[in-house]
């Protein structure tokens, strides 16, 4: 689990870098020098801690060291804020946004954020919907200082699946002005499609010139030997036998002319290689996302140390409670509940959530096994709840919708009975003449068919006798 906790100069050397990035405007005194010296320490070696025991006493040596050895208390030197935070857009609108100060107030640091991710959002074919919590801010915060060192900075982020590595990458990256590149992994991808990804993105650093972070996530390792790619990258900043002859040729073509006005002779391959490789190393981050779960972390750290010798370690832990309630409430906000009602449904997710965290690590303790509750896990669980809200709230809406088309149905029918009813009324005295009258003329009828009859009778016997006259005198 401490497979990372290697130590040495190189780690030191990056502390002074960091204090060197300061901004001379800003540091005016002992405690300023004493406050960006503290941040620098505190991001090199305090982020690769992830016991709490381990950040306990870091936190309490660096408190007495401060005090003992600059007479400084660290009130003195932290203030009101909880964690010191340095960064080059503490003053996006003043004239030195570049230069690398202290972020006093957080929130001026999220409003620019903010502003970027939308800007971010609008460009991008993959929007990103963050919620920037004081911990998401204060990790992009680390990662753009890791890619906006002067000499360049590689990272190493690590934590579980969903913890939001890749997003604040992709923020932080587009805060800096980089461009950022993803390999596609697919079931052909191999070894020849790894080395003509790793030429593109040689082609943009170092002939293009253009500033560029290569995020590579650990489920697209296919093959072991990509790490010892990425790991030369590391160590010197080129990959060995990226570029046969020809390609060769072609990039020192490139680069003739920005070689000659920078004192390169383009005659010397050698010399042109070497300007190629510097442009790379001055453009290109390499952001490595890997997961601490299992023994594949510590046997890649113990084959390429260059992993963590070469990189800043960024470690995400688990949320805190303010992370949880912000994004909880940015997710059941903007559904219609009452007050209470939604202030319970957020409280309730925020319990589960450290509840099952909570079970998680007894179940630890009592079985020696693992079982991981990661933010991917509390978005799942919310949206769960936001999904079976609409289909329940659906469902009524459908049985309500049903229910109101037949009331309507009902009063529709009982409109038109009001109205044959009164027609009805209306009516009731012309049929009562009508049945008189066809009552009288059924009687007359009566009668003429009565006289009729008789004198049918009459003439049947008047044409019996004419017959029987006939049939004499026939005779």
């Amino acid at each position: 689990a401490k497979s990372h906790y290697t130590f040495n100069l190189r780690d030191v050397s990056k502390v002074f870098a960091g204090v060197l990035r300061g901004d001379s405007v800003c540091i005016q005194n002992k405690e300023s020098i004493v406050r960006l010296w503290a941040h620098e320490v505190y991001r090199i070696f305090f982020d690769r801690l992830v016991h709490a025991q381990d950040q306990i006493w870091f936190d309490k040596m660096i408190r007495a060291e401060v005090e003992e050895s600059f007479g400084i208390t660290w009130n003195e030197i932290v203030g009101s804020e909880k964690e010191l935070m340095f960064g080059s857009f503490a003053n996006p609108n003043s004239d030195v946004k570049q230069a690398y100060i202290q972020i006093e107030d957080i929130s001026v640091a999220r409003d620019f954020m903010s502003t970027c991710l939308h800007e971010y959002n609008e460009t991008s074919s993959c929007p990103m919907q963050l919620v920037l919590f004081d911990y998401a801010v204060r990790h992009v915060a680390r990662v753009s200082r890791i890619i906006t060192a002067p000499n360049g900075g590689h990272a190493l982020l690590v934590g579980l699946g969903g913890s939001g590595r890749k997003s604040v990458c992709a923020l932080a990256s587009y805060i800096a002005g980089f461009d950022l590149y993803q390999v596609e992994i697919g079931q052909s991808y191999g070894l020849a499609d790894w080395r003509e990804d790793l030429r593109k993105i040689f082609n943009i650093t170092g002939v293009e010139n253009k500033p560029l972070v290569f995020l590579f996530d650990e489920t697209q390792i296919f093959d072991e030997a990509v790490l010892e790619d990425i790991s030369g990258i590391l160590n010197t900043g080129e990959v060995q036998n990226l570029l046969n002859a020809e390609e060769t040729t072609m990039m020192i073509e490139a680069l003739s002319l920005t070689a000659i006005s920078a004192g390169i002779n383009p005659g010397s391959p050698s010399e042109m290689y070497s300007f190629f490789i510097q442009r790379c190393r001055a453009n290109l981050r390499v952001v490595l996302a890997m997961s601490p779960v299992g023994d594949n972390f510590r046997t890649r750290l113990r084959l390429f140390p260059a992993l963590v010798n070469c990189c800043t370690i960024n470690w995400f832990m688990d949320w805190p409670d303010e992370a949880l309630q912000s994004v909880a409430e940015k997710c059941i906000g903007s559904i219609a509940l009452p007050r209470q009602v939604k202030e319970g449904v957020i409280h309730c997710c925020v319990n589960m959530q450290k509840e099952v965290s909570k079970m998680t690590r007894q179940y630890k303790a009592e079985l020696g096994r693992s079982f991981y509750v990661t933010p991917t896990s509390y978005l799942m669980m919310i949206n769960t709840f936001r999904k079976l809200l609409f289909q329940q709230r659906n469902g009524v809406q459908e049985k309500k919708l049903r229910y109101d088309n037949g009331l309507t149905k009902i009063e529709e029918t009982q409109v038109q009975v009001d109205v044959m009813k009164r027609n009805l009324v209306e009516l009731r005295p012309k049929l009562d003449k009508a049945n008189a009258d066809t009552d009288k003329l059924l009687d007359k009828i009566a009668e003429d068919t009565k006289v009729a009859n008789d004198s049918k009778g009459a003439l049947e016997i008047e044409e019996a006798a004419c017959n029987e006259q006939a049939a004499a005198a026939s005779a």
